[in-house]
């Protein structure tokens, strides 16, 4: 596990244990323990590090694991419709595209032509994947 973790991520990871352990009536206890984890070990190391963290960390926090809740609901769910070889490379492609053009939007990042052309082509691809 410590291995898959590594080499392929942890959404990689959470969902190869999901599938050879459990059975799709068991989606949403798997993501609550999933996450309920999580909290802990951040939990354990806030304490073990003697750090107070205050609303603006604990905001930030939910701010980013409802995204990341719901992505790998997503995620668990597209597995149980299609094959993991289109699901993982349109999810990673698409989250590219998004946080390039989140970037662009909101934090006012400015791309190359090089670069624009490299989320035309992922776009493509993407397309391409899913024909």
């Amino acid at each position: 596990l410590i291995m898959l973790l590594l080499t392929c991520g942890t959404g990689d990871a959470m969902s190869k244990v999901y599938e050879a352990l459990g059975p799709a009536e068991f989606n949403e206890q798997f993501l609550f323990y999933t996450f309920l984890f999580a909290l802990l070990l951040c939990a354990v190391l806030v304490i073990r590090k003697r750090e107070k963290p205050g609303l603006k960390e604990l905001l930030w926090g939910a701010l980013l694991g409802l995204p990341n809740y719901f992505s790998a609901r997503f995620i668990l769910h597209a597995l149980t419709e299609l094959p993991a070889v289109i699901v993982y490379p349109t999810f990673s492609v698409a989250s590219m595209v998004v946080l390039t053009l989140t970037g662009v939007l909101f934090f006012k990042e400015k791309l190359s032509r090089r670069e624009w052309i490299g989320i035309g082509m992922i776009l493509v691809a993407l397309i391409f994947l899913n024909i």
